[in-house]
């Protein structure tokens, strides 16, 4: 039972993590879209968009983890989800560094 007290402790606090990172990406957005502090909010727009994105993933891992039934083997769900969560980081970070950006010709 002490592995379930643990999980649990990790999704409140991705869960936490989940909100703090998405608030942040939802005001800087807001306002980059209004044009408050353009250079400024369009870099932290984008360099919270990483850890957010991470974050949910963390989370939904977390939920999904709980909801399987305690006595079987689930070690597919480990290997499913940090193959995801890498392929995402790195797709992000391709587009993130690879892309250009289409604010810096504004």
């Amino acid at each position: 039972m002490r592995f379930f007290e643990n999980v649990h402790t990790v999704k409140k606090t991705a869960l936490l993590f989940f909100v703090a990172f998405g608030f942040f990406h939802f005001i800087t957005s807001l306002m980059l879209a209004s044009g408050y502090f353009a250079d400024v909010t369009s870099s932290l727009s984008r360099i919270s968009f990483i850890p957010f994105v991470l974050s949910s993933l963390f989370y939904l891992y977390t939920v999904v983890k709980i909801a399987l039934p305690a006595g079987k083997n689930t070690g597919w769900i480990d290997y499913t989800f940090a193959t995801i969560g890498g392929i995402v980081l790195i797709a992000l970070l391709l587009i993130e560094f690879l892309v250009a950006d289409s604010t810096l010709y504004l």
